[in-house]
C-alpha cells in the first residue's frame, strides 16, 4: 500500500510540475495531492510541512 501511496504522488507530482510548464493543466492541485500523498512516508516533505504550519503561526500571531 505505501508502494501504491508513493507511485501515486510521484504521478502527481510529475503532472503538477508539467501543469506549471503548460498554462492548459492546472498545476497547484496536483502539487497538493502529491504532498499530501508523499508526506508521511517522506521525512523531507514532513519537514517541510512543519516548516509551513510555523511560518504561517508566526503569520497569524504577527498580522502579517
Amino acid at each position: 500500500m505505501v508502494r501504491l501511496r508513493e507511485a501515486a504522488g510521484l504521478v502527481f507530482l510529475s503532472t503538477g510540475v508539467i501543469g506549471f510548464v503548460l498554462p492548459v493543466i492546472l498545476g497547484v492541485p496536483f502539487q497538493l495531492a502529491a504532498i499530501a500523498l508523499l508526506g508521511p512516508s517522506h521525512p523531507r516533505v514532513r519537514l517541510w510541512i512543519k516548516r509551513i504550519q510555523q511560518w504561517c503561526r508566526l503569520a497569524r500571531k504577527y498580522g502579517t
